[in-house]
């Protein structure tokens, strides 16, 4: 038996990853409640302390800055490596609710669906917070991603 190539890999692992979220969306309307209740206390939580006030709820917070370093790292697979990735390098899309929706995946075991209505649930000004926390979190990808860009050229000339 030989191995898998990349592709074969890479196309089984987004199968799996497809069934995590089919099994989310699938999962009991109580557990989905639940998720979602936890993810919008954390959005809340999020766009409380963009806006300088403190809730006590800091750990719902750091769960989902916490799960955005780990959904760009490639924590949760490498199927969900790819595919936020394939966003993020995507500008024509939302990268900021396509990100918010794995995370509420990967971290509150929430369905994409019920993390956009855990988003669209907050106000406007919380809505604006919880978008420059994300927003950030994206700048912070792509300034990462440029200086590797310039650290493999420079390797590269000098090879």
């Amino acid at each position: 038996m030989s191995l898998p190539t990349q592709q074969q890999y890479e196309r089984t692992e987004r199968t799996r990853e497809q069934a995590f979220h089919n099994q989310l969306a699938a999962a009991p309307l109580s557990d989905r409640q639940e998720a979602r209740a936890d993810y919008t206390e954390a959005l809340e939580a999020m766009a409380a302390l963009e806006l300088g006030r403190h809730t006590g709820r800091e750990d719902f917070f750091d769960r989902v800055i916490d799960g955005i370093g780990h959904v760009i790292a490639g924590n949760y697979g490498i199927a969900a490596y790819l595919m936020v990735r394939e966003a993020l390098g995507n500008k024509r899309m939302n990268r900021a609710a396509y990100l918010g929706t794995m995370v509420a995946a990967h971290e509150f075991n929430c369905p994409a669906d019920f993390a956009r209505g855990a988003y669209t649930s907050l106000s406007p000004v919380q809505q604006a917070s919880v978008n420059a926390a994300f927003a950030r979190a994206i700048a912070e990808y792509e300034e990462a991603e440029a200086q590797e860009a310039i650290l493999r050229a420079q390797e590269e000339e000098g090879a």
